[in-house]
């Protein structure tokens, strides 16, 4: 009998949902941009917002349309080459989705790996106090090696505590988490939102452990973590949490529930659910993400959504969103590439389908940025012969 609950979504139906998804980000990119223009940039003056340049200034080589062939879909995969990219994950809706792409492969590999050799996972969630009052920038500290203040000289303070490091004696581990709990390393992602109360800066910590934990077991070690928690952030300048919204530790079984919290990954992990994400992350009920202030900005016209961005892209310039252990990539035998390196970077069973001219990718930039969403695909679709032709039909006034 079939089990008429279990629908599956057509491949046209999730194509369709991939490549609206992809014509947004463009938007969003483009609004970014609009609105990044008019505000300073935290490196100075001389600096500009790269978001303004990404997917728009051709390499010396020429822009190029790219296809991939992806397992489990029955159409390649389109994308541009040989364009300047910013890399930002903060500000950039289009370079966000393809490191999340990547950053959320890395996981999915490393945690099945260690699951497969008898290991566990504990997801670990750390909440700081905040009202709409509190500065973002202040909330979550300076990257500065001699300010451990905010967020930042919190989540600091508690991975360098005996309670997390453990303690020596005579020579041999005899506390801690590796100790106690066969902690190998933790993987940790940092999330903002807005709401109601304010900017809402919070951290995900996924905890590899060497075996399952009772629930006795992990109650007792979330209390004690509660208490580190809360003396890291007195010592860090900010408000002390309180036991039922500071910290949270709960078994997880697999990286599906992880990935979601990041945005990565709805429910399961496979091509299907990878190609028709929403890699900017909406956020829930009143709870707004940076993609969201881009969206309400855009449908409104308000000046406070559009401050907001500014606020947050400021505040966050040149944070890391995913921080592995270090040597734990290495480890699970897994590249380690930085931000930059994946968006620069093509995949190695990529192939170049067609290279656009300088004039006619000129033509194409005139266009509303979801051109060059539709641009991929009629690649992915129709082939390169579709493209020449959809760029003939432009009839733009030469420069």
């Amino acid at each position: 009998m079939v089990d008429e609950s279990v629908v599956a979504v057509p491949q046209t139906d999730i194509a369709a949902a991939a490549r609206q998804r992809r014509s947004e980000r463009y938007e969003l990119q483009a609004i970014a941009a609009q609105i990044l223009a008019r505000h300073p940039h935290p490196a100075g003056e001389n600096s500009r917002w790269r978001v303004g340049i990404c997917c728009k200034k051709p390499l010396p080589d020429g822009v190029k349309i790219m296809l991939t062939d992806v397992p489990g879909l029955d159409h390649p995969v389109g994308s541009y080459a040989g364009v300047q990219v910013c890399a930002s994950v903060w500000t950039c809706a289009v370079c966000a989705a393809r490191i999340a792409q990547r950053r959320a492969a890395e996981i999915a590999a490393a945690t099945a790996l260690h699951h497969a050799a008898g290991g566990r996972m504990l997801m670990l969630t750390l909440t700081i106090p905040h009202c709409s009052d509190d500065e973002l920038q202040h909330l979550l500290g300076r990257r500065s090696a001699s300010d451990r203040s905010g967020l930042r000289g919190a989540i600091h303070r508690l991975q360098n505590s005996r309670l997390w490091k453990g303690h020596r004696r005579r020579g041999q581990l005899v506390s801690g988490l590796a100790a106690l709990y066969g902690y190998i390393g933790g993987i940790r992602a940092l999330e903002v939102t807005l709401g109601a109360n304010g900017w809402h800066p919070h951290v995900h910590i996924l905890l590899l452990v060497g075996r399952e934990l009772r629930t006795a077991e992990r109650r007792d070690l979330e209390h004690e973590l509660f208490v580190e928690w809360r003396r890291s952030c007195s010592a860090a300048g900010i408000r002390e949490p309180n036991r039922q919204h500071g910290i949270s530790l709960d078994p997880a079984w697999d990286a599906s529930e992880y990935l979601s919290k990041l945005g990565y990954a709805r429910s399961g992990w496979g091509p299907e659910s990878e190609l028709a994400r929403n890699s900017t992350k909406r956020g829930r009920g009143t709870s707004l993400g940076p993609f969201d202030l881009l969206r309400e900005f855009s449908s409104t016209g308000d000046c406070e959504p559009m401050e907001k961005f500014s606020t947050y892209a400021t505040a966050l310039f040149r944070a890391h969103h995913v921080h592995w252990r270090p040597g734990l990539k290495q480890a699970m035998g897994l590249a380690d590439l930085s931000d930059e390196a994946i968006v620069t970077g093509t995949d190695e069973d990529a192939r170049v389908s067609l290279e656009i001219g300088d004039y006619e990718w000129r033509c194409v930039l005139a266009q509303p940025p979801s051109v060059r969403a539709q641009i991929l695909t009629l690649a992915e679709r129709d082939g390169p012969r579709a493209v020449i032709d959809f760029l003939d039909s432009l009839r733009l006034v030469r420069y």
